[in-house]
């Protein structure tokens, strides 16, 4: 995210301690800097919005909705705040509020990619499967690439039993992320369903070996880009 210099600039140095506070995964330490930057500039977006993220991670959702919506009203074309708003929606469990949150994101930016594939995960747990797979094929539409889409509508169509247009999903998100454990599990169990039992135990045992070395990997989630995207299946 690009921060709001005129707002950052007298502020620099303590928004530079706020935001490695928060890489390194200290977010109570660095919500304390963010509330101080408020305390001196109110109406500051950057800051009000990273308190609204720190706190919906932490579980004070009404304290993040509260700093969130202070930026829509003050600036309601905001669409990190309102793509944000819909995330801090959706931790708190209210969904058809953060369904309508991240729609005026997109409205505010069609082209907003994790605004579709979160509105496809949200359609997910609501058991909106279509609804899903037109947003998840929307994002994909804007990021080919995108295996987290993919790897969803695998899981769609496998649920669905089309078993077939499920290995094609997956293949397209191996394709463009070759570490995804899901995926090699998922064919591993439709090959077995399929009885092909011996090419079924290849792929099962590729998962493993990418669960294992996952196991060791830093955490990193990517999430000062404001733009988070909440991991889901079926």
């Amino acid at each position: 995210m690009k921060l709001n210099r005129k707002q950052t600039k007298p502020l620099g140095k303590l928004f530079e301690q706020a935001i490695k506070l928060y890489l390194s995964g200290n977010l109570q330490e660095a919500e304390q800097l963010y509330k101080k930057i408020v305390k001196q500039q109110p109406t500051n977006q950057d800051a009000l919005l990273m308190l609204g993220v720190i706190n919906s991670q932490l579980g004070n959702h009404a304290v993040a909705l509260q700093s969130i919506r202070k930026i829509l009203e003050l600036h309601p074309d905001n669409v990190i705040a309102q793509y944000n708003l819909g995330n801090a929606l959706r931790r708190k469990g209210q969904l058809d509020e953060a369904i309508d949150s991240y729609q005026k994101a997109i409205q505010l930016t069609p082209d907003l990619v994790d605004a579709y594939y979160n509105l496809g995960c949200i359609y997910i747990e609501q058991g909106r499967l279509d609804d899903a797979i037109s947003s998840f094929q929307k994002a994909l539409q804007l990021k080919p690439t995108l295996f987290d889409a993919l790897c969803n509508l695998g899981n769609i169509h496998y649920k669905r039993g089309r078993l077939d247009d499920a290995l094609m999903y997956y293949d397209k998100a191996l394709q463009c992320n070759p570490h995804l454990a899901e995926a090699y599990s998922n064919i591993g169990n439709i090959l077995k369903d399929k009885g092909l039992a011996e090419k079924a135990k290849a792929y099962y045992q590729k998962a493993l070996q990418i669960k294992c070395v996952w196991a060791w990997m830093p955490i990193r989630d990517g999430r000062f880009r404001l733009l988070i995207r909440f991991p889901t299946g079926i």
